[in-house]
This record gives structure tokens, C-alpha cells and sequence, in this order.
């Protein structure tokens, strides 16, 4: 895939619904492995929270860098996902905010440099056909532990997604 929309998706407002939000460390490992690295992820909202929330999640992901504001002004997409979708057009018909953000997929030696110990996903079968899993420690920095105070818990981990 070369591109990823997540269009003013539902809040989830109350904390113990949190890990049904669509951005999660746990999901964005998913999304990076099926997105293309240089491949784009838009996400967008009226719900400064959850805005917060997403880029928060998106700038601790060792995958995930944001676009600079004057590259996305360039972008055909941005103003559709801003002005044309059904929610968008909603939200400016009602005087509401609206907070887009743009994140590329970096390659994953890219990653490994910038995060030791990272060594990319690995392959989703092993040579003999048995299931092998991917693991990406995203519930290390700052997301993970701004998710644990949110939920009261002094470990991290048992702030993240299970």
C-alpha cells in the first residue's frame, strides 16, 4: 500500500475504551508492515484529544516520521481529506476545528539506525511453515508512559494494547 486514510474516527473518549482507538502502538506496527516504506498515513479529526493522542502515538513510532507542514500544502490529498469528505465538510459547517497530520513510512534500516536494537519485522512465515511473530517494542518512550499516567498504572505495559 502506498497510502493509509484514518478520517475523524470515533474518539473513544472514556480511558477504558482508549484501546479501541485506531491509532495504538500495536496497530501502528501493523499498519507500518503493510504500508510501503515512503508510503503516507493521513490521519485527521475534529477532536483536539484525540488529535493529540494520534501524533503523540505517530512521532514514538520508530517507523513514522511526520511530513512538514509546507510539503503537505502540495499534496492533493490533504485539501480533499480537509474540504471534500462527508465528515470535513460537516465539521466546517458547524465552525469546527479540523486537525490533519501527515506521516511518511521510513525504511527500516532507516529505524534500526536511529533506534539500536530495533531489527525491522521479520519475515511473517520461517521456513517451515510455522507462524512467526513480529515484534516491535513500541511501548517503550514517551507514548507508552504518557498512556500509563492516563491510566493511573506505574508500569508502562500495562498501559499498552494487549
Amino acid at each position: 500500500l502506498s497510502k493509509l486514510f484514518f478520517l475523524f474516527p470515533d474518539p473513544h473518549f472514556k480511558r477504558k475504551k482508549h484501546k479501541a482507538r485506531i491509532i495504538t502502538p500495536t496497530l501502528l506496527a501493523e499498519y507500518a508492515h503493510i504500508l510501503r516504506p515512503g508510503g503516507l498515513l493521513y490521519i485527521a479529526t475534529d477532536v483536539a484529544a484525540l488529535n493529540a493522542w494520534m501524533v503523540r502515538h505517530l512521532d514514538a513510532h520508530p517507523l513514522f516520521r511526520r511530513v512538514p507542514e509546507e510539503d503537505m500544502q502540495a499534496d492533493p490529498c490533504v485539501a480533499a481529506v480537509r474540504d471534500r469528505t462527508e465528515e470535513g465538510i460537516k465539521v466546517a459547517r458547524n465552525g469546527g476545528d479540523k486537525f490533519l497530520a501527515c506521516y511518511r513510512r521510513i525504511p527500516d534500516q532507516d529505524a534500526a539506525a536511529e533506534f539500536p536494537g530495533w531489527d525491522g519485522f521479520r519475515p511473517l512465515k520461517d521456513g517451515d511453515g510455522d507462524a512467526d511473530t513480529a515484534t516491535v517494542d513500541t511501548t517503550t518512550g514517551a507514548a507508552a508512559a504518557a498512556d500509563a499516567a492516563e491510566a493511573g498504572t506505574a508500569d508502562a505495559t500495562a498501559a499498552s494494547d494487549p
